[in-house]
Formats: structure tokens, sequence, C-alpha cells
């Protein structure tokens, strides 16, 4: 009797965990369709889409803090049902020069932030790793704290398993746009749909990525790098081939654990952050979610063709594209 009841578990297992996924994917879903639609109801209202990622100070080129680069998620939120999270954010009218990971983060970033996952940035399939949170950056480049520690040297705030899709290959090419490799989302500037002239059917705006390990920052929204706020078609989906991030023990530096290929997780760190880049990546079986300028989610498998998955990422590159 019990080896029949063993073999019956054995059987039902496989069945009950396939019935979770499919529930979590379909959660992940909705998550990445209301972020899609949420581009269309602030563009509804604005008349054009939010910024990809915005410094106040005006200086040339990406870094620098006032803080640095609120992101499009961050303009999205009121239209997700977030405006206290939104409110309490210390940029727009009540914006701040500190970073969250500088002297003085705890203070700039409400305590009423510390700690708190907002579920719709959240792919439910992709909580094995990371969490909800990160951050916890510790100023002069000590290593990063864990969830247990809050508080102790910065803010942890929300990450994100959704991010927009930018311009170009890497974070170099994000700031300076070649003009056939143009996506959703830019730096300093707003778009308007009317820009794509591909279809908003043929362009991704919105594409699934990981939250990463606790100690890195994966997914973490709050700082202007690869794999942070930007991402770019330069692998397929979950390719094997790594990604190429800061040289920085936040992201792949020599003194962190942030390349795990058998997490499909791989990098390697480069110190010059013009060849940065992120590419989309789940836990999904076989590839990943994409919200598209209409609004709707698809699947998009790990074997599709590069070619086609790069036409799909810009906005006025004038390819026909078939199915996928």
């Amino acid at each position: 009797m019990i080896a029949i009841i063993g073999i019956l578990v054995g059987l039902l297992l496989p069945a009950v965990q396939s019935a979770r996924e499919a529930a979590r994917r379909m959660q992940c879903s909705n998550n990445l369709k209301q972020l899609a639609l949420s581009v269309h109801n602030y563009a509804d209202t604005h008349r054009k889409m939010p910024y990809g990622s915005l410094n106040w100070v005006g200086v040339t080129g990406r870094f620098g803090c006032n803080p640095e680069w609120p992101y499009l998620l961050h303009y999205l939120l009121p239209y997700m049902e977030q405006r206290q999270y939104h409110d309490l954010l210390p940029w727009g009218d009540r914006r701040t020069s500190i970073c969250p990971w500088m002297p003085g983060g705890l203070t700039a970033f409400p305590s009423a932030l510390q700690g708190k996952s907002i579920s719709s940035w959240i792919c439910p399939s992709d909580t094995q790793l990371g969490g909800a949170t990160a951050g916890g950056e510790s100023f002069g480049g000590q290593i990063g704290i864990k969830p247990s520690q809050i508080g102790t040297r910065g803010p942890f705030l929300a990450v994100s398993n959704y991010l927009g899709v930018f311009s170009g290959l890497n974070d170099g090419e994000a700031q300076n746009e070649p003009a056939s490799r143009k996506g959703a989302f830019r730096m300093n500037t707003s778009r308007s749909f009317a820009e794509f002239t591909d279809g908003t059917s043929n362009t991704f705006v919105i594409v699934e990525y990981l939250q990463g390990l606790s100690t890195d920052h994966r997914g973490y929204i709050y700082t202007n790098r690869a794999s942070a706020q930007y991402i770019y078609p330069t692998n397929t989906p979950n390719s094997s081939n790594p990604e190429n991030l800061l040289n920085h023990h936040l992201w792949c530096g020599a003194t962190n654990q942030g390349n795990q290929p058998r997490q499909n997780l791989p990098c390697v760190p480069d110190g010059n952050s013009n060849n940065n880049f992120a590419s989309a990546r789940s836990r999904h079986t076989g590839g990943v979610q994409v919200g598209s300028g209409d609004g709707s989610v698809r699947f998009a498998s790990n074997g599709i063709d590069l070619i086609t998955w790069r036409n799909l990422h810009w906005l006025d590159d004038g390819t026909v594209i078939g199915d996928w």
C-alpha cells in the first residue's frame, strides 16, 4: 500500500507543480499587461509616454544623483493604484540630491518605503533568490547588506521583474540612440505612440527580467544601470551568453557572487559601463513574457531568431515582422 501511495504521489507532484507554475505565469502576465496599459493611461493624460529615465541635473552623460534618474515605473505608479508610494519618493516637488546608498539615504527616503515591495512589479515565479526589495548599499564601497540587516546603512526599496525597453544594445547606445535602433523609452525625453511607425503591436515596451540575488542590484530601479533600469535585446531570451554588467560588488564584481549561470544569471564584469547590457530573462520554462505597445502580452520563446527579437524592440526600423 505504501508503495502504491508513493507511486501516486510521484505521478501527481509534477502535475501540481505544473498547475502552480501556470497560475504564477498567468499572474505574471496580468502584471505585465497592467504595466503596458498604464503606459497608455499615462499617455492619455499627458499626451506623451513617461520619461524612460530623467536626469534633473542636466549633466553630460548618464551619471549623477538628484537622485539617480527617476525611472519610468515611478511615473506609472499613480496609474497602478500606488499613488501613496509615488508621492513618498523624494522626487518631483520634494526631490533630493541624495541617492539611497549615500549618507543620509535613510532620511531622504521615508521610513514608510523601507522594505516595502510592490506586488504588481514582481513575477511570482521569481521569488526564490532575491526577494522583493534591494538596497542597503554602504557609501565607500563596503559589501552590501542583507535584508535581515535592513536599515543599518541605506533603505531597502522595491525591485521589479519588469523593465522598459531602451534604445540600442548597451548603456552607451541608450544615451546616443542609433537611428536604426530606437526603443520605446529614452533618457530625458518622452516619446509619443505616433513614433511607433512599425506598429504598436510589433514593438515591445516592457519585458521580463530577473531580480537576481539578495545581494545584488538586478531589478533595483533606483540606479541608472543595465539590469537595474535598462534592458536591451543584445541576447535572445534566457541566453546562456553572459551579460556585461558593472564591475561592482552589487552587480558582477570580483567580490560578490553575481555570476550565477546555473541560476540563469550569467555575467562578466566590465569597468567600461558604456558596454554594459542586460537582456530579458525569466523563471518560466522556455521563454519570457513581453508587453507590446498596443497593451497586449505575449510569450517569446528562447529559440526566437535574434534578428527578429531585436527588430521587435525597435519602433521605426521599417522591418516587416511575420509570425514569431
